[in-house]
């Protein structure tokens, strides 16, 4: 109770400072839904804007994805872009195994959704002009393949040097004292290679990069799970609870039939979810680690492989800051806005 009374005393005080200008690039997916939700529920952050890409799901599953949850928070004063629908090399990598066929959890699929917040403004277009008009002040979220925003760079050279940060979730970078992913390619950097190996290699920005290791490290207990989430959904006032059950259980049950995977296994990765609290709250960073890294653009084997360079192989300045540690717990309080009235 006390950490909770710290929490809500931090979040009254964050709400008097000036306001965060975010932009969040989503390919919309169940953990993309939990990461939004944060956003939406968080104070004095001023969301510009919501880029979608294909991903997790179809580019238009995507756009529906995020209407259904926009109209469930009343956010009709957030406009939604129309981003990329397939990879540079015109492929299209989808999960439906992880979030199901519509992408959140097979919740909007038959559902009639007014796409009524679809701007016509193509998404690489939106996000130089917002840059540009905020120069210095913008935060992008990319929680999704970086398509969109190699398009955007493509566009206006001096595009990434307006932003403030960018913050990415992706890549697998193997953090000390967590090994299990020696090998591993991250599905956001898996989907567009070459979108991220540019991203890494030709961003002028502070680029902070939040790896798929470091949000299975951060994975919800199933069981707090049960007794502080998915139990509100019982109180009919709380939309927020009974979007995120609705949303979350077949990420869940992909977690639980996971039993011999030790990342799943110990409760609920949500990876977008820990880039958000990161980009919504830095108080909750803990390590930053300096590095080089870069992306296998074309690899017939390791096709999106992030590499860092721990040991200087390269004897390259370094180009991004891989967040190595959060605070656990600062995180779970976090994450709680997804489902508290």
């Amino acid at each position: 109770m006390v950490e909770y009374e710290i929490f809500q005393i931090i979040m009254a005080l964050s709400s008097k400072t000036r306001p965060l200008k975010l932009v969040i690039d989503t390919d919309p997916g169940i953990d993309d839904c939990h990461a939004i939700m944060m956003a939406l529920s968080y104070p004095n952050v001023e969301i510009l804007g919501i880029s979608i890409v294909t991903g997790n799901t179809s580019l238009i599953n995507g756009i529906r994805n995020i209407h259904y949850l926009l109209h469930t928070f009343n956010r009709k004063d957030i406009p939604v872009f129309r981003g990329a629908e397939r990879a540079l090399d015109g492929r299209q990598k989808y999960a439906p195994h992880v979030h199901g066929e519509d992408g959140f959890g097979n919740v909007t699929k038959d559902k009639q959704i007014d796409l009524d917040l679809l701007s016509n403004e193509p998404a690489a277009v939106a996000l130089v002009r917002l840059a540009r008009e905020n120069r210095g002040e913008l935060v992008i979220a990319a929680i999704g393949p970086l398509t969109n925003l190699f398009l955007a760079h493509r566009l206006d050279p001096e595009f990434s040097q307006n932003l403030k940060y960018l913050y990415i979730m992706g890549g697998n970078c193997t953090i000390p004292r967590y090994n299990t992913l020696s090998i591993g390619i991250e599905f956001n950097f898996a989907c567009d290679p070459l979108a991220a190996s540019i991203v890494l290699e030709e961003f002028q920005t502070i680029l902070r990069i939040i790896t798929f290791e470091l949000t299975c490290m951060m994975a919800i207990p199933f069981d707090m799970l049960d007794k502080e989430f998915l139990s509100l959904k019982e109180n009919p006032n709380n939309q927020k609870a009974r979007l995120f059950s609705e949303v979350s259980q077949f990420l869940i049950d992909f977690s639980k039939a996971s039993p011999t995977n030790p990342e799943f296994y110990i409760g609920l990765a949500s990876c977008d979810a820990v880039c958000l609290a990161c980009v919504l709250d830095e108080s909750i960073i803990e390590e930053i680690r300096h590095v080089y890294a870069c992306v296998e653009p074309f690899g017939k084997l390791a096709s999106g492989h992030m590499i860092s360079d721990w040991f200087d192989h390269f004897k390259r300045e370094p180009n991004v800051e891989i967040i190595a540690n959060i605070n656990k717990e600062k995180f779970y309080q976090l994450f709680r806005l997804c489902v508290q009235e």
